[in-house]
């Protein structure tokens, strides 16, 4: 290899940038939050119809 080793893994090649070593990022481990919509009657008609213009 043409560079120099760095701490963290990384390699600094011909003057450029270092270049990190790369990782692998876990899966999602998340919380999924389901709340209802607390909306008027004319929202709760125009959500429904933007509903059956997206379900085409």
């Amino acid at each position: 290899m043409d560079g120099d080793l760095r701490q963290g893994g990384g390699v600094r090649v011909g003057g450029l940038r270092e270049v990190a070593a790369s990782f692998v990022v876990p899966g999602p481990a998340g919380v999924a939050i389901r709340d209802r919509l607390r909306v008027s009657d004319a929202d709760a008609a125009v959500l429904t119809e933007v509903g059956v213009y997206l379900e085409r």
